[in-house]
C-alpha cells in the first residue's frame, strides 16, 4: 500500500512538472521604461495554463545588471508580492515564482542598472545628453508565447534613431514593437533606441551606513556616501559664468532630495571641509525631507563625498521582551529619487555584552567578519554586525531585523563604573590633602598654621562686629523717622549685648596669642591687634554718642541745626575709625 502511494505521488509530481514545462503564454505585454537611469521592464503575462510555479528567465547579458525583481498577480504597488527564488537550469538563470492559485495574469517587474550607455560618451557644458539602449523586442522565456508586444517609453519625444523591426509603431515618446505571433521559447530580437534623456544620472559608488544602538533611548545613524555622475562626461572646461548666465548644463545635477524618517532629529550634512550650509530641511507628516545641494554642480564623470547623520528615538526601532531584543531598521534608506547604489556596507553597533546576535534580511546579503568597537566606559568593546550588498535601487528600502540578548543589569554597569571612578578619585584627593607625608615634623610650620587660624578667627569676629555697627546705625535711623523709643531701646540693647560678647572673644584670642611663647608672633602683629581693639572701642563710643544725640533731637532738647552740625563731625570721625579698622584687618 505504501509503495502504491509513493508511485502515485511520483507520477503526480512528474505530471505537474510536465504541465509546467508545457505551459504556454497566451499574451505577453512588455513595458520598458527608459525615463530614468534605471531600466524598468514590466511584463504582463496572460495564460490559461499557469501551474503552481512559473519560471521567468533573465535575458543573457542582463543577469549582472538586474538589481531587483518582483512579481504579483496584478499591476499596482498595493498588490501582494509573490515569493521568488533564483534557480539555474541548462546554464540559464531563471527565477521560480510561486503562484499558488491559478490567476489569469502574472505581472513581473524587473529593474536593471547601468544598461543605458551615453552616446556620445562626452558632451560639452551646453549640450544635451543622449543615451543608447539595447534590448530585446521579444520575450525571452522558457515557454512559447502566442502573442508578444514590447512598448519602449523614453524620457523625451526627441528620439534620434531606433531599430526598424517590423511591425513597429512610434507615437511621441513611445515605440511599440509587435505584436509578434507564435513566438518560440528563448527568442531574442535585438533592437536599439537612441534618445535624449537629461534625468539625473547619480550613482552611489560606495556607501557606509553606520547604526549605533543605545539602550538609553537613542539610535544614531550616519551615512558616508560617495556619489558619481555616471552620465555623459563633461568635455572641455567648466565655465560657472556661462552656467549661471545661460542656465545651461541641463544634464548636470544642482541638487537632489533625500528622505529621512519622520522622527529624525539633530540632522547634519558635511564633508571633509566642514559643514555644508547649502541645504534645506522640511519636516513633513510622515518623513523629513532634505534638499542637498553640493558645493558645485555635478557634471558627467564628476563626483563628491559627503556625510549625513541624524538621531532617532529607540522606542520606534528597538523592541524587547525580557532579555530578548529586536532592532527593526531599514537596510538602506532613501538617498535620492531613482537611486542606484553600487555597494553598501551596513555596520550595526550593538550595546556592549550583547550576545546571541542574529539577523533576518528581506533579501540575500553578505555578512562580513564581526568587529569590536570601544567607546566611552567600554571594557571588552561593543559588537558590530557587518552586512553588505551590491546593486541596490529604491525597491531595496526594506526592513532588516537584528535580534540579540542583553542582560538588564548590564544597563547600569557603565553608570556604576563612572560613579565608582569619581568616588575613588574624591577619596584619594581627600586623603592626599589631609595626610602629612613629610618625614620630619616641622614644629615651626605647625605653629604658623595655628597662628594663622587664630588670626583668621579674629578677622571673622571683626566682620561680625562691623555688621553690628550697621545694625546700630539702622536702629538710629528708624528711631529718628518712627520715634518709637521702646523699640529703639530694645534694638540698641541687643546690639550692645552682641558686641560685648564678640569683643570678649577677640580679647581672649589676643590674650592667647600674647601669652603662648610657642607662637612667637611678630611684634607688629600684637600692635595691630591692640590698635584694632582701640579703634573698635572708639567706634562703639561714636555710635553711642550718635544714639544720645538722636534721643535729644526726638525729645526736642536740641534744635535740628545743632543736631546736623554735631552729626557731621560724628560722621567724619566714624569714617576715619572704619577706614583704620579695615586697614588693620587687611594687614592681619
Amino acid at each position: 500500500m505504501d509503495k502504491t502511494l509513493l508511485i502515485a505521488y511520483f507520477l503526480l509530481m512528474l505530471s505537474a512538472s510536465n504541465c509546467s514545462e508545457q505551459a504556454k503564454n497566451s499574451k505577453v505585454v512588455r513595458k520598458v521604461d527608459l525615463t530614468t537611469q534605471i531600466v524598468k521592464i514590466e511584463t504582463v503575462i496572460s495564460s490559461e495554463s499557469f501551474g503552481s510555479t512559473y519560471l521567468f528567465a533573465a535575458e543573457p547579458g542582463y543577469e549582472d545588471n538586474m538589481a531587483f525583481i518582483g512579481a504579483s498577480t496584478k499591476s499596482g504597488e498595493d498588490s501582494p508580492a509573490l515569493p521568488i527564488k533564483p534557480v539555474s537550469k541548462n546554464g540559464k538563470q531563471l527565477y521560480e515564482i510561486s503562484i499558488g492559485s491559478r490567476p489569469s495574469s502574472l505581472v513581473v517587474t524587473a529593474y536593471y542598472t547601468h544598461k543605458l550607455a551615453p552616446y556620445p560618451s562626452e558632451i560639452t557644458q551646453s549640450e544635451r545628453q543622449y543615451l543608447r539602449f539595447t534590448g530585446n523586442a521579444n520575450f525571452y522565456s522558457p515557454y512559447p508565447s502566442d502573442s508578444v508586444e514590447t512598448q519602449i517609453r523614453t524620457a523625451n519625444p526627441n528620439i534620434l534613431d531606433f531599430t526598424n523591426l517590423q511591425p513597429v509603431n512610434k507615437q511621441e515618446s513611445t515605440i511599440t514593437y509587435g505584436p509578434f505571433a507564435n513566438v518560440p521559447a528563448f527568442t531574442q530580437q535585438e533592437v536599439s533606441v537612441h534618445y535624449e534623456n537629461n534625468a539625473p544620472f547619480l550613482t552611489v559608488v560606495d556607501m557606509l551606513r553606520h547604526v549605533e544602538v543605545s539602550h538609553w533611548g537613542n539610535v544614531a545613524i550616519e551615512e558616508k556616501i560617495h556619489v558619481v555622475h555616471s552620465g555623459a562626461k563633461l568635455k572641455g572646461s567648466f565655465s560657472r559664468y556661462e552656467y549661471q548666465r545661460k542656465n545651461d548644463g541641463v544634464s548636470s545635477v544642482r541638487a537632489y532630495k533625500t528622505v529621512l524618517p519622520a522622527a529624525a532629529k539633530d540632522v547634519y550634512y558635511r564633508d571633509d571641509i566642514g559643514n555644508i550650509s547649502t541645504s534645506n530641511l522640511r519636516e513633513l507628516i510622515d518623513s523629513v525631507e532634505i534638499e542637498l545641494r553640493p558645493r558645485f554642480p555635478l557634471f558627467g564623470g564628476w563626483n563628491t563625498d559627503y556625510i549625513i547623520g541624524y538621531n532617532v528615538p529607540s522606542y520606534e526601532y528597538l523592541f524587547s521582551s525580557g532579555n530578548q531584543y529586536a532592532l527593526r531598521i531599514r537596510f538602506i534608506d532613501h538617498v535620492h529619487d531613482d537611486m542606484v547604489v553600487d555597494r553598501i556596507t551596513l555596520k550595526i553597533v550593538l550595546p556592549e555584552l550583547a550576545t546571541n546576535i542574529r539577523y533576518e534580511a528581506p533579501y540575500p546579503v553578505i555578512e562580513g567578519p564581526r568587529e569590536l568597537i570601544k567607546t566611552y566606559l567600554d571594557t571588552v568593546g561593543r559588537p558590530v554586525l557587518v552586512l553588505s550588498k551590491a546593486n541596490l535601487v529604491d525597491q531595496h528600502i526594506q526592513e532588516l531585523v537584528v535580534r540579540y540578548e542583553f542582560a538588564s543589569w548590564s544597563l547600569i554597569r557603565e553608570p556604576l563604573m563612572a560613579t565608582t571612578f569619581f568616588l575613588v578619585l574624591f577619596l584619594t584627593v581627600i586623603l592626599a590633602v589631609r595626610l602629612n607625608f613629610s618625614i620630619v615634623q616641622d614644629a615651626s610650620t605647625e605653629m604658623k598654621q595655628r597662628l594663622g587660624c587664630l588670626t583668621s578667627e579674629i578677622v571673622g569676629l571683626q566682620d561680625r562686629r562691623s555688621a553690628l555697627y550697621q545694625c546700630y546705625e539702622d536702629a538710629i535711623n528708624k528711631f529718628k523717622s518712627g520715634k518709637d523709643h521702646g523699640r529703639f531701646k530694645s534694638d540698641v540693647n541687643k546690639v550692645t549685648t552682641d558686641h560685648k560678647a564678640l569683643t570678649k572673644k577677640v580679647a581672649e584670642l589676643v590674650k592667647a596669642i600674647r601669652s603662648d611663647p610657642a607662637f612667637a608672633p611678630p611684634g607688629d602683629l600684637l600692635e595691630r591687634l591692640d590698635e584694632l581693639q582701640r579703634q573698635d572701642s572708639r567706634l562703639a563710643e561714636l555710635l553711642q554718642t550718635a544714639a544720645s544725640q538722636a534721643e535729644a533731637l526726638v525729645a526736642n532738647k536740641i534744635t535740628r541745626q545743632q543736631y546736623l552740625d554735631a552729626d557731621a563731625k560724628h560722621v567724619k570721625n566714624k569714617e576715619d575709625a572704619v577706614a583704620r579698622i579695615e586697614q588693620l584687618v587687611e594687614g592681619l
